[in-house]
């Protein structure tokens, strides 16, 4: 006996990205790109597929990372890239790009891919939008990502706010650890599993954990344990936050889960909720995994599914205009028309596989159009359409030499 087929579905955590949320993520992708070039910054593109090196050197051995959610492909030795700094670090120093003038700008839009448990707005491939600025350590550029964030949800039109914090550098970070493992000394034995191995291997972690908040809420201030140093950066980053408007918060508990940050790190929450929508901070050592040279870094970058998830403001600017033809020459003739209208920035939509005028016309009214290009054999010697507004019922003749002209007057 034949065996059934089995249905063949995505895979679990995956999914197809269809309209109109695709209209929406190129519409984000639209204003981020156009932002983070105006503010300077250059688009980048690192592979998909990574060596797993790169993020066990960089995002560290004991992260939840690299321990439970890279996919690992070809005996390990490859990984679907994760997060988009270290790519963006890596593709700096392979290619030479120190040997430019500095600071550097870069922007990605991407997807990253987790192996973690699939959760509302928590995907196993998802897309990242994210910034990054290598060549310095000035504290400027910290702020100068944060604003750019700022501004970004400015666009949308979504409230955010910044929770900032510093987990201080090299020279600090032991006697910052040591001081967490102290107070957590009396509290190992009622810590959840993964808390657990963190008290050993990643104390810092433990003031991040989503199960033993009430204890991290009583936990020394990173911030009264920084040396002189990250204590001056971070202030100056208070200072220019201030100066900026920019809304934040100070939070112990943002320590981010990735061991190549150092000083600075911030976390983007929607106001008045508990939905994390991106984060970032500098990462001045994590070049040092890579290389001999240290190079000052600080990025962030943004989850674009949850960001689609609020912004509830989007409203596609519907602009196209539906093509219609009577007769064999007149397609071919609209061939012409659609090129004359495409190259002027307008969208079009044909009716072509439909059959008569009137399941064309049905078909255009369908898709809720306001505007309609029609051409038949008159049409077609005397080199003109007609102009169709659907919401007045207007309907008149323009001559094609003419047509880019009126679509501008008449489409605003």
């Amino acid at each position: 006996m034949q065996r059934k087929n089995k249905k063949i579905q995505t895979a679990k955590g995956m999914h197809d990205i269809l309209p109109p949320e695709s209209e929406r993520i190129l519409a984000f992708f639209d204003i981020a790109k156009e932002l983070a070039q105006n503010f300077g910054f250059n688009y980048i593109e690192t592979p998909i597929i990574e060596e797993a090196d790169l993020f066990i050197r960089t995002v560290g051995k004991e992260t939840d990372i690299v321990n439970k959610e890279m996919f690992y492909l070809q005996g390990k030795k490859y990984v679907l890239r994760p997060e988009g700094t270290a790519p963006v670090v890596r593709a700096y120093i392979e290619n030479g790009l120190f040997t430019l003038p500095q600071p550097q700008r870069f922007f990605y839009f991407g997807k990253m891919f987790r192996k973690e448990k699939p959760q509302k707005l928590r995907f196993r491939e998802h897309h990242q939008f994210g910034i990054e600025i290598l060549g310095s350590e000035d504290p400027f550029y910290d702020v100068f990502i944060i604003n750019f964030f700022s501004e970004l949800f400015k666009k949308i039109k979504l409230n955010v706010t910044f929770f900032v914090n510093s987990i201080g550098c090299s020279s600090c970070r032991n006697k910052i650890k040591d001081k967490i493992k102290l107070f957590y000394k009396s509290y190992v034995s009622n810590l959840c599993e993964d808390c657990k191995r963190r008290y050993k291997l990643n104390p810092l972690r433990l003031l991040d954990c989503k199960k033993d908040v009430e204890i991290a809420k009583s936990a020394p201030e990173i911030v009264d344990f920084l040396c002189d140093d990250c204590k001056e950066h971070f202030e100056n980053v208070l200072d220019y936050l201030d100066e900026s408007k920019i809304s934040y918060q100070i939070q112990n508990n943002i320590v981010r889960g990735l061991d190549y940050y150092n000083r600075t790190v911030f976390e983007i929450f929607v106001e008045n909720e508990e939905l994390a929508l991106g984060g970032g901070g500098r990462y001045d050592d994590l070049s040092l995994f890579l290389g001999k040279k240290k190079i000052g870094g600080v990025g962030g970058a943004v989850g674009v599914e949850r960001i689609l998830s609020l912004w509830q403001n989007y409203k596609k600017e519907e602009n196209a205009i539906g093509i219609v033809t009577i007769g064999f020459q007149a397609r071919n003739y609209m061939l012409k028309v659609i090129n004359e209208v495409v190259n002027n920035g307008f969208r079009v939509i044909d009716a072509f596989g439909k059959g008569s005028l009137k399941q064309q016309l049905d078909y255009i009214n369908s898709l809720k159009l306001k505007y309609c290009l029609l051409a038949g054999e008159v049409e077609v010697k005397e080199e003109k359409v007609i102009f169709k507004n659907f919401e007045n019922g207007i309907q008149e003749e323009i001559y094609l030499k003419f047509l880019s002209k009126e679509l501008k007057r008449k489409i605003k």
